[in-house]
């Protein structure tokens, strides 16, 4: 048997324009960029917030079996210069955040939502760590609340087992 849940909201938050926000871009970007000699590096983030409400009343009622694998899947969208070896991970978001209505391509930027130093966007200025502008989200971490899946020379879709995550 196969539940699907969908996002509610998500958004890619750039290190680079610490304010800016992306929550209406059709692709999330985790990206880390650096400049030739390696010294400056701006990293990017993506952030998804999905609604457990039914998964949770499921497993309460037994609909959803006690042996229930949980999936993060994301699809590949033509990803460059990769290295030979990454992995990437995934994180409970730990405080609460703002779409937004922002793009990558807007000019100028969209500055309410969230964003790389902002929860909720420029105007109300709720800072994901207090008093830190150059945080790039919160998280809970630790046993149980980590997702991994590592890539060794390929591009290919993400199928990152989050069981860990929702159980939590």
């Amino acid at each position: 048997m196969h539940f699907f849940t969908f996002a509610t909201k998500d958004n890619t938050l750039y290190e680079a324009s610490a304010s800016m926000n992306t929550g209406l871009d059709e692709v999330l970007e985790v990206r880390k960029d650096m400049n030739p000699d390696g010294s400056v590096i701006k990293l990017s983030r993506s952030i998804i917030q999905f609604d457990l409400t039914t998964i949770s009343s499921s497993i309460v009622n037994g609909t959803i079996p006690s042996s229930r694998k949980f999936y993060l899947n994301l699809y590949d969208a033509n990803p460059t210069e990769l290295q030979v070896e990454q992995s990437l991970y995934s994180y409970p978001v730990s405080k609460s955040w703002s779409m937004g209505q922002g793009t990558l391509s807007d000019d100028p930027v969209t500055t309410e939502g969230a964003s790389w130093a902002y929860t909720d966007g420029l105007t109300n200025a709720s800072t994901w760590v207090s008093g830190s502008l150059t945080s790039g989200g919160t998280w809970y971490s630790g046993s149980g609340y980590v997702g991994s899946q590592s890539f060794s020379l390929e591009t290919t879709d993400l199928r990152m087992d989050v069981t860990d995550i929702v159980n939590k």
